[in-house]
């Protein structure tokens, strides 16, 4: 507004000295705002990349003991006791992972619970957790990757559709650039 109304003022009185010293210091601020504000666009999309690599190793943190769980409990039950205490814990692990990541959980028959992505790639399989990691795509943002049993990177991202990490994902790959387009567009 600042900017804008320095310009009429600058055209009612267009030999005005004050007016065009107003106007080129509302240009001058509104040139400053408008490059803050890209730069925190940008770095907030730089943190959530710091977001979504904790998140995967968070993950990984979570599936392992999840794991261990399952062989825990496995040996446990086989021994004919009962392993109610440790399929809390396992139970509060699956709801924290779930909370991270959209996630598939099926227990089989021995007790043991396998657990997959919501698209089918397996985050723990009895006593076994596969690994997610991040690796940069070609604009420079961390995609999420999973790690197949022969080691090889497998790209997640686009498949996953729930939990904090989609939300972290949606802001940095399309609300932040959606507001970047839209101050662009003022410019």
């Amino acid at each position: 507004s600042d900017f804008w109304n320095a310009w009429q003022d600058l055209a009612i009185r267009p030999d005005g000295h004050t007016q065009s010293v107003a106007l080129l210091s509302s240009g001058e601020y509104l040139t400053t705002t408008l490059n803050r504000m890209s730069r925190d666009l940008t770095q907030h999309q730089t943190d959530l990349d710091s977001h979504i690599a904790m998140a995967a190793d968070e993950i990984n943190g979570i599936t392992a003991q999840i794991s261990t769980l399952n062989r825990k409990i496995v040996e446990v039950e086989v021994g004919g006791q009962n392993a109610n205490d440790l399929k809390d814990r396992r139970d509060a692990l699956i709801k924290d992972l779930s909370q991270l990541i959209d996630i598939n959980a099926y227990e089989d028959n021995r007790g043991s619970i396998d657990i997959s992505t919501a698209r089918g790639r397996m985050l723990v399989e009895n006593e076994y957790a596969w690994q997610l990691t991040t690796r940069a795509n070609v604009s420079g943002h961390q995609n999420v990757m999973w790690v197949d049993p022969s080691g090889n990177l497998v790209d997640i991202t686009a498949s996953i559709s729930e939990g904090r990490l989609k939300g972290w994902l949606d802001v940095r790959d399309q609300v932040i650039p959606d507001y970047l387009n839209r101050l662009d567009t003022l410019t």
